[in-house]
C-alpha cells in the first residue's frame, strides 16, 4: 500500500484506493458523523467540529469515501460560516480528494462552490468569479437545481463585492421563490437588499431585508433568524439608523465586537454572507 506522508513526516495518509479494492464502511462511524452534524445544526460549533474531524479521520482510514467527503464538506461549510476562510480552503482540498475517491461529481461541484465562497471571503474576487461562473454554467447545463441556486447566490455575492450591483440583482431575480428552500430564500432576499444598497435604492433595500427577517422568523430556525438580522442591520446602517443596527446585532447573537465591523460596511465579506 502506498502512502503520502504529512509534513511532520510521521503520520501516513492513504492514497485513493482503486475500484477493485475493498472499501470497509463502519455504521458506528456514520452514526457519529450524523451526531456531529446535529451538533453543528444546534450551534454547538466547537464540539461539532471536533467530532466531525474525528469521524472523517476514521472513515478515511476505512476508505469510506462518500461519507468522508460529506463530512468534510460539512466541516468546511461550518468553518466558513465562522469566518475562517483560509482554514476552509485547506479542508476543501481534502474534500476534493475524498470526492474523487468516491467518484462523486455532485460532491466535487459542492467543493467548487464552497471554494468560490472561500475566495470571496479572502478578497480574491477574480478567482471567485471564475470558479463560480464555471460552477453555475455546469450546474445549469446539467439541470442541477440545488447547485444552480447555490452558484447563483454565491456569484451574486461576488458581484456585490465587485460593485457590480446590477449583475448581482439580475442573478438573484432569476431565482424563483417556489423553487428554492427557506434558507436560500432568506439568502436571496438579503442579497437583493445588499444590491439595492449599492444601487442607492434604500427603500427596496429595507423592503427586502425586512422580508428576509419575516421568512426567517416563520422558519423557527435560530441560525436563519440571526443571519437575517445581520442583513437587516446592514440595511439599517445604510439608512443611518444606528439604534436599529444595535438592536439587529443583538438579535443576531453576534455580540458587541461585530458592531465595529458594521461601521466598515462589512469589510470582511464573510460577515455578510
Amino acid at each position: 500500500m502506498r502512502h503520502r506522508w504529512n509534513r511532520n513526516g510521521k503520520q501516513p495518509r492513504r492514497l485513493p484506493v482503486t475500484d477493485g479494492q475493498i472499501r470497509t464502511r463502519s455504521p458506528s462511524l456514520r452514526r457519529k458523523l450524523e451526531a456531529a452534524l446535529k451538533q453543528l445544526s444546534a450551534g454547538r460549533h466547537a464540539p461539532g467540529e471536533r467530532a466531525l474531524r474525528a469521524g472523517v479521520a476514521g472513515l478515511v482510514r476505512r476508505h469510506g469515501w462518500p461519507d468522508a467527503a460529506r463530512g468534510t464538506l460539512a466541516l468546511a461549510s461550518a468553518v466558513l460560516r465562522r469566518g475562517r476562510a483560509r482554514d476552509a480552503q485547506h479542508i476543501l482540498k481534502d474534500a476534493k480528494e475524498y470526492s474523487r475517491c468516491a467518484a462523486d461529481d455532485r460532491a466535487l461541484a459542492d467543493v467548487a462552490i464552497l471554494s468560490g465562497i472561500a475566495w470571496i471571503d479572502q478578497g480574491r474576487l477574480d478567482e471567485a468569479d471564475s470558479l463560480l461562473s464555471a460552477s453555475l454554467a455546469a450546474a445549469t447545463s446539467q439541470a442541477d437545481l440545488s447547485r444552480t441556486v447555490a452558484s447563483r447566490l454565491a456569484l451574486a455575492r461576488c458581484h456585490f463585492w465587485r460593485a457590480q450591483y446590477d449583475q448581482s440583482a439580475e442573478l438573484l431575480l432569476g431565482l424563483q421563490e417556489d423553487e428554492i428552500d427557506v434558507t436560500d430564500s432568506v439568502g436571496r432576499l438579503i442579497g437583493l437588499s445588499r444590491a439595492s444598497i449599492g444601487r442607492r435604492d434604500l427603500e427596496a433595500a429595507m423592503r427586502h431585508a425586512m422580508a428576509a427577517s419575516d421568512v426567517a422568523e416563520r422558519s423557527g430556525q435560530p441560525a436563519l433568524v440571526a443571519r437575517a438580522a445581520c442583513g437587516l442591520a446592514f440595511a439599517h446602517l445604510a439608512v443611518g439608523d444606528s439604534g436599529a443596527v444595535a438592536r439587529d446585532v443583538t438579535a443576531s447573537g453576534t455580540g458587541i465586537p461585530t458592531v465595529s465591523r458594521f461601521s466598515l460596511c462589512g469589510s470582511r465579506p464573510s460577515d455578510w454572507r
